[in-house]
């Protein structure tokens, strides 16, 4: 999956499966996946993981940080 971000016009463009989904950037709201500790935004009615770095690029730009921290194990 390829993500566009137009921080100017406040868009970003998710290409998923051959489609392209435009999505205003202040409507995205990063979560995270416990199970596959990952990022996850919803796109076109699917939670799709992303990378930390798309995630702090989307936060960055304006999308809502509703992540948690997940622990691996002790110290």
């Amino acid at each position: 999956m390829a993500i566009s971000i137009d921080v100017d016009k406040g868009s970003c463009t998710f290409d998923l499966e051959g489609a392209r989904h435009e999505r205003t950037i202040a409507d995205l709201v990063i979560r995270t996946d416990h199970h596959a500790r990952m990022s996850q935004v919803e796109v076109a009615g699917q939670q799709v993981h992303i990378s930390e770095d798309d995630a702090q690029c989307l936060i960055g730009a304006g999308a809502l940080d509703d992540r948690s921290h997940v622990k691996t194990g002790e110290i």
